[in-house]
C-alpha cells in the first residue's frame, strides 16, 4: 500500500495505481496495469472551492447545483437524478453515479463513472471521481473505494 498526501488531505492505495499527476491540492491516480479498451482506471480528488458551483445555477440548494456541475464532467455522461448520501472520513458525503458509452471497433464501450463531493466548510469542498470500463467495475471499484474510505484530513 501506498500514501498519497497533499496539503489538506490523504490516502493509502493499492501499489499498482501510479501518479499521473499532483499538486497542493490535487491528484490523479491510474492503474496502468489494468486491461482496458478506452478508460484508464482512474482516481482524481482535488479540493474546490464551493462557489464554483454557482455556475451551474442561482439554485440554493447544493444538491441540484452538484448535480448541474457533475453532468459536465464527461462527454456522454447519462446520470440518474439520485445521489446517495455516505459518511466518509466523519464527514457528510453525496456520491452520483453515472455511465457513458462509446463506439470502437469492437463495438460499445461502457464506462462508469463515479463522482464524490465533501463539502468541508462554507468555503471548500472535495471532490472525488472514479472512472473505469464495465469490464474492471469488479476489480478496481473496491480497490478505489477501499482507498476513499482511507481519507484523512
Amino acid at each position: 500500500m501506498q500514501k498519497i498526501t497533499t496539503n489538506t488531505f490523504q490516502i493509502t492505495i493499492d501499489e499498482r495505481f501510479s501518479i499521473v499527476a499532483k499538486n497542493h491540492e490535487f491528484f490523479t491516480l491510474a492503474d496502468n496495469f489494468a486491461n482496458f479498451e478506452l478508460q484508464t482506471p482512474m482516481l482524481n480528488m482535488a479540493l474546490k472551492e464551493i462557489k464554483d458551483l454557482k455556475e451551474f445555477g442561482e439554485e440554493d440548494h447544493y444538491k441540484e447545483l452538484l448535480f448541474q456541475y457533475f453532468k459536465g464532467k464527461r462527454a456522454n455522461l447519462q446520470l440518474p437524478e439520485t445521489m446517495v448520501e455516505q459518511t466518509i472520513a466523519d464527514k457528510e458525503a453525496l456520491v452520483q453515479v453515472g455511465y457513458s458509452t462509446f463506439e470502437n471497433e469492437k463495438g460499445a464501450v461502457k464506462i462508469h463513472h463515479y463522482f464524490i463531493n465533501i463539502p468541508l466548510d462554507d468555503e471548500f469542498m472535495l471532490e472525488i471521481s472514479v472512472d473505469c470500463e464495465a469490464g474492471n467495475v469488479d476489480t478496481h471499484l473496491s480497490l478505489m473505494w477501499n482507498a476513499i474510505h482511507s481519507l484523512e484530513f
